[in-house]
C-alpha cells in the first residue's frame, strides 16, 4: 500500500510555498509521493476570478517537471461543477483501494474545517497533514470538538514560514513587478509566454 499525499488548491499560480509544503509533508510523514490536485470550480471562489483550468494545470506540470515524487492528479478538473474534497476522496478511495491518502492543508484551513462540506467524511477517508502557517495560533482542540474522528487522524508538519500568496503574486505580475524566486522559473516562463495575469 502506498501512502499518497494530496495537495489541493487553485494553484493560480503555483508557487514555491506549495512545493515546500509538499516536500516537508512527504519527508516528515514518509509519503511515497505527492499529488497536486488542481480544483475545477472552488466552492469558495467566484468562477470569473479563477484562471482557466488548462493554464493552472500547465503551471503545475511546469513546476513539478523532473521531480518523480511530485505528480499531478486531474480528478477535479475532469468533474463538472464545484470541487469538494469529500467527493474527491470518495472517488480516490473507491478507484484506488490499494492507496492510503493523506490530505495536506495549512493550519488556517484546519481551523475552518468544521465549515467545509462533509468534514467528517474527509477525516474518515484520509489522514490530515497540517502545516503551520505564518502567524497562526492553531487551536486543534476546538476543531476536534466540531469534527468527530479528527483527534487520531491528524499530523503536525513543520515547514519554513513563508507567507507567499497567489493573490499577491497575481497583483505583482499584473503591475509588472518581479516575482522571481517566489515562483518556479518554468512557471514564470509559461506566464510570460501565455500572457496571463497581465
Amino acid at each position: 500500500m502506498a501512502r499518497v499525499g494530496l495537495v489541493g488548491g487553485t494553484f493560480d499560480p503555483v508557487h514555491i510555498g506549495h512545493l515546500i509544503l509538499a516536500e516537508c509533508a512527504r519527508e516528515q510523514l514518509h509519503l511515497d509521493w505527492i499529488e497536486f490536485v488542481p480544483t475545477n470550480t472552488p466552492p469558495h471562489k467566484a468562477e470569473d476570478r479563477v484562471t482557466d483550468a488548462k493554464h493552472r494545470a500547465a503551471m503545475v506540470l511546469a513546476a513539478i517537471a523532473g521531480v518523480p515524487e511530485l505528480r499531478m492528479n486531474t480528478i477535479e478538473l475532469e468533474r463538472n461543477g464545484r470541487s469538494y474534497t469529500s467527493d474527491t476522496l470518495r472517488m480516490l478511495t473507491t478507484t484506488r483501494p490499494q492507496d492510503a491518502f493523506v490530505f495536506i492543508l495549512g493550519s488556517d484551513s484546519l481551523e475552518d474545517l468544521p465549515n467545509w462540506h462533509e468534514p467528517d467524511v474527509i477525516v474518515g477517508l484520509a489522514e490530515l497533514a497540517v502545516v503551520i502557517r505564518p502567524g497562526s495560533s492553531l487551536d486543534v482542540q476546538t476543531v476536534i470538538r466540531h469534527v468527530p474522528g479528527l483527534a487520531d487522524r491528524w499530523h503536525r508538519v513543520q515547514a519554513p514560514l513563508m507567507a507567499i500568496s497567489s493573490t499577491d503574486l497575481r497583483t505583482e505580475i499584473a503591475a509588472g513587478r518581479s516575482v522571481r524566486f517566489q515562483v518556479p522559473e518554468a512557471v514564470l516562463t509559461y506566464i510570460d509566454e501565455v500572457g496571463i495575469y497581465r
